[in-house]
């Protein structure tokens, strides 16, 4: 099993340099025995059943979230009471906003569902600063509206969870655990690559908008 196979890798990783014949096998060795350690492998046995735990109710969560998500998806739409709201947008999504309004039995309105399909060219298109207001917030606040799929509970859970691993692994943050392993190395590296990039990008983004 795992135990066995890290506890080999352990052995071998401990006995290095000499337990690896050249450069690029010792440096095998290096990052195996890490991404198991990475993982929780040289857990003492009551902290890996924790994890274990943690993974399965972050699994859990995570696919409530989701369906919490589609969800409200299928209940949300923003109601137009006036044609002339939907200037700028194509005939044809003016045409589905009508027979979805038909649909939900407001056959003197026009619905624009809160679903990807039906947001995109409204955000994209629509003439009125309003409506696209509107149709954004409805579009950004699923999941986090009261009632039977409110995901800011899940979502709180989910967080504090994320945290209890990354503290039993040794890092300070999730953040910290997630990046550890990869080329940037760390949260604040990230960050400053990104303002880096958002430094040289801004003249150009204002001039777009």
């Amino acid at each position: 099993g795992e135990p066995l196979l890290f506890a080999r890798i352990k052995a071998v990783h401990e006995a290095l340099p000499g337990a690896a014949p050249g450069e690029e096998s010792r440096r095998l060795v290096d990052v195996t025995y890490r991404r198991f350690v990475h993982r929780g492998a040289a857990l003492d046995p009551a902290a890996q059943q924790r994890l274990l735990a943690i993974h399965a109710r972050i699994a859990e969560l995570q696919q409530r979230q989701g369906r919490n998500t589609l969800e409200e998806e299928s209940r949300l739409a923003v109601v137009v009471r006036s044609k002339t709201e939907l200037a700028g947008l194509p005939a044809d999504r003016i045409a589905a906003a009508k027979a979805d309004a038909v649909a939900r039995k407001l056959p003197d309105a026009w619905l624009i569902p809160v679903a990807r399909p039906a947001v995109w060219p409204v955000l994209q298109h629509a003439s009125s600063r309003d409506l696209r207001e509107r149709v954004w917030r409805k579009w950004v606040g699923r999941g986090g509206n009261a009632g039977e799929f409110d995901s800011r509970p899940v979502l709180d859970e989910l967080l504090r969870l994320r945290w209890e691993k990354a503290r039993l692994l040794g890092f300070p943050s999730y953040a910290h655990w997630q990046t550890a392993e990869l080329m940037i190395g760390t949260p604040e590296a990230a960050m400053a690559l990104l303002d880096r990039h958002w430094k040289q990008v801004l003249s150009l983004t204002r001039t777009e908008l």
